[in-house]
């Protein structure tokens, strides 16, 4: 065997052994709290126990109740809302700063440094201005904040995306005798149905995770799951049943976003 040939074969040993242990440090936590929610409320989980012997859903009773499942529903309305409010704003934007021929960087330039400013910064205006408008402690509160830190990603993955399409099928439609807004509906919107999966992947995962913006916009009314999950004084839902409950739409979005970037490839 080549020199070349060993040292690919130990690249490939230690990116092997480097995925075993990330695996190990990503998964252990996860089994481990299942261990907790379907093994039986009276015996202790050591850490000799990893083969549970009886497993029961006792843990899982309070989503037979309506309170169980108020910060997963609450939570569901914020994120999908958020993800639609997104989509619907800045695919459009992108593709109106794609065609632009002038002015397109400095909007893409101050969409970043939107994202990249840190939410402590602004959330004292925008606990006042949600407070004067009546938004405060509400689930369109939360989504307009949302949507607001949301958008840079829709704009920049959307400007990615439809910046590949080549402008002469634009052109074609508009002599066609498209509008720009049936031409972006008709063409562009659907070539660029990986962008799409990909920026409403992004933004539900924001939305649906997110703690400090719905922290300090609760008061008493407007509970997501993360405020639940990190809630000591919530009696309604056990933490760990919330977390692996919580964790169920991010796979999902995780595996269409990847699946996503894979049609780009």
């Amino acid at each position: 065997m080549s020199v070349l040939g060993r040292r690919l074969r130990f690249v490939n040993a230690i990116g092997g052994v480097y995925v075993v242990i990330y695996a190990l440090f990503t998964l252990l936590p996860v089994y481990w709290a299942l261990l907790l929610t379907l093994g039986s409320p009276t015996l202790p989980v050591r850490w000799g126990s990893f083969v549970p012997r009886d497993l029961t859903l006792h843990g899982y009773a309070f989503l037979r109740t309506s309170e169980g499942w108020l910060g997963f529903r609450n939570s569901l309305v914020v994120a999908s809302a958020t993800t639609a409010a997104s989509l619907a704003i800045g695919l459009p934007a992108a593709f109106a700063i794609v065609r632009s021929r002038r002015g397109a960087c400095p909007v893409l330039l101050g969409a970043l440094a939107l994202r990249l400013l840190p939410p402590v910064a602004i959330m004292l205006p925008a606990f006042l201005l949600a407070h004067d408008v009546h938004l405060r402690d509400t689930l369109a509160g939360l989504i307009v904040a949302y949507t607001v830190f949301s958008l840079p990603f829709t704009i920049w993955l959307g400007y990615g995306f439809f910046r590949q399409i080549p402008p002469e099928l634009q052109d074609a439609a508009l002599v066609d005798g498209c509008t720009n807004l049936q031409a972006f509906r008709l063409v562009s919107l659907p070539l660029a149905v990986p962008a799409v999966l990909a920026a409403g992947a992004v933004a539900f995962v924001f939305a649906w995770t997110e703690f400090f913006i719905a922290f300090i916009f609760f008061l008493r009314h407007a509970v997501t799951l993360p405020l639940e999950i990190g809630s000591a004084q919530s009696q309604a839902a056990p933490p760990f049943q919330l977390a692996l409950l919580g964790l169920l739409p991010s796979l999902v979005a995780g595996l269409v976003l990847q699946r996503a970037f894979r049609r780009r490839a």
